[in-house]
């Protein structure tokens, strides 16, 4: 694997029963201001709706090797334990749970 590469994180998750849209929205702004904005070989993040209470965080990184520093740094997160702690599938100590990382052959 080429880690010269881009690379698009795939998290799907679920936000618990009592969580709403505009919680996650708020706590999902803090955790790209105060975490991932500020990390080396972030890209560019999305969050998508796929249906009531499922939602996918997309991350894009600059290649492998800033996608594995960032699950690392995310154990340490004080705003990644805050956005953690929202979904039902969380694991603070292991934030790569669930989590996909595909290297982008092309783009078009």
């Amino acid at each position: 694997m080429n880690n010269n590469q881009q690379v698009m994180e795939w998290a799907p998750f679920t936000i618990k029963e009592d969580v709403s849209e505009t919680e996650l929205l708020e706590v999902s702004k803090a955790l790209q201001t105060d975490f991932l904005q500020n990390l080396k070989g972030f890209v560019r993040r999305e969050l998508l709706i796929e249906a009531d209470r499922k939602y996918i965080d997309v991350v894009y990184w600059k290649n492998m090797d800033a996608a594995r520093r960032a699950m690392d740094e995310a154990k340490k997160s004080p705003a990644c334990f805050a956005y953690f702690s929202l979904m039902e599938e969380a694991d603070n100590q292991q934030p790569n749970q669930g989590v996909f990382h595909y290297q982008i052959a092309s783009s078009y």
